[in-house]
């Protein structure tokens, strides 16, 4: 197919687009989403392939519905191209839905499942087969699973979202495991509507604990740990700049 000149011009850019560039293209309508498509598929992971999925969402081209999904399943969480189109892929709305469970047939692969369920809870649209779908992502991975129920909306997940907070087992070899568990109280909080006492209450027991953990290992051998002496936790990272900082922080 011929490329116009603006989407030739595309294939130069680099992570920036110009914004009379866009309008360039969007202005083309119908006749720049084949190009556009085929910029998408080239697999030459360019910043090019990652503007077209913008602009085929901007243009609303549900012809690239299809290619979108085929390039999330190729592509890992890692790569820029595939978080974006986890992120515009819902804007062409309740086309995407059988698309997508399609591709996750075809796939059977637990990443793929996972991406594509991080589009269809953003979606917009309520299907059986979407909150079921959640679901299963949920038992893989509750923080993951916690933070697409808060995005489909669905307040009958509300008491699983309790039961994976109370049930939350902290590694405390790592700080970072309050992360997991502050992904977890925002999912509950954006799909109750407000924070939860009960569970404000149990963070904070978390945190007491945590203290604990804290007083406990820093001091190696009946010695107190020194502001640049590794931290106990592990992290490789001298203690000033890591559990001492979270303790005085908590």
């Amino acid at each position: 197919m011929a490329m116009p000149d603006a989407l030739e011009r595309l294939r130069a850019i680099q992570e920036t687009l110009p914004p009379e560039l866009r309008a360039e293209i969007v202005d083309l309508g119908s006749e720049a989403v084949g190009p556009l498509i085929e910029l998408l598929e080239s697999d030459d992971d360019s910043w090019a392939d990652i503007h077209a999925v913008d602009l085929l969402a901007d243009l609303r081209a549900t012809d690239a519905i299809r290619p979108m999904l085929d390039v999330l399943a190729a592509t890992d969480f890692d790569a820029i191209i595939h978080d974006r189109i986890i992120q515009r892929l819902p804007e062409l709305g309740p086309a995407v839905l059988e698309p997508a469970f399609e591709t996750i047939a075809r796939a059977q692969d637990p990443d793929v499942s996972e991406s594509v369920a991080s589009v269809l809870a953003n979606l917009g649209v309520r299907d059986d087969r979407i909150l079921e779908l959640l679901y299963e992502n949920f038992e893989n991975d509750a923080v993951l699973g916690a933070m697409l129920f808060a995005d489909y909306g669905d307040p009958t997940a509300l008491e699983d979202l309790e039961l994976a907070i109370f049930e939350y087992e902290p590694d405390f070899s790592t700080p970072f495991w309050r992360i997991d568990l502050d992904e977890l109280v925002d999912a509950h909080t954006r799909l109750a509507g407000a924070p939860d006492p009960e569970i404000a209450a149990r963070v904070e027991e978390l945190k007491a604990a945590w203290r604990a953990h804290l007083g406990a290992t820093a001091r190696v051998g009946a010695r107190k740990v020194g502001r640049n002496d590794p931290c106990p936790c592990g992290s490789g990272k001298k203690f000033k700049k890591c559990c001492r900082q979270r303790t005085t922080a908590t």
